[in-house]
């Protein structure tokens, strides 16, 4: 890349293979888009990724015959649980 103004890297672990499995979407398609990001400014970068950063909707409902469970995500810095794992205690109260 031209703009060499970085200053960490994250490092993800995949814990599940549903977290593995949309990593991998992630970064198959950021591949894709990578000349196009090279080619903008920062300013450009940030924008676009304001715009829509994920590939797919992160609100979603879920159906439990007589019950639906509207989820709406919220990122939390310090959370101790992940999307998947939250999801699948709610649905286990329920059931």
């Amino acid at each position: 890349m031209k703009n060499k103004d970085y200053k960490t890297i994250h490092v993800i672990t995949p814990e599940t293979d549903e977290e593995y499995d949309m990593l991998q979407e992630i970064l198959s398609e950021s591949r894709n888009r990578l000349p196009k990001l090279e080619a903008m400014t920062k300013e450009e970068r940030i924008e676009y990724f304001r715009r829509g950063l994920f590939p797919r909707k992160l609100d979603f409902e879920l159906d439990f015959g007589s019950t639906v469970i509207h989820v709406n995500t919220r990122f939390a810095e310090n959370s101790k649980e992940n999307v998947i794992d939250r999801v699948r205690r709610v649905s286990d109260k329920i059931n």
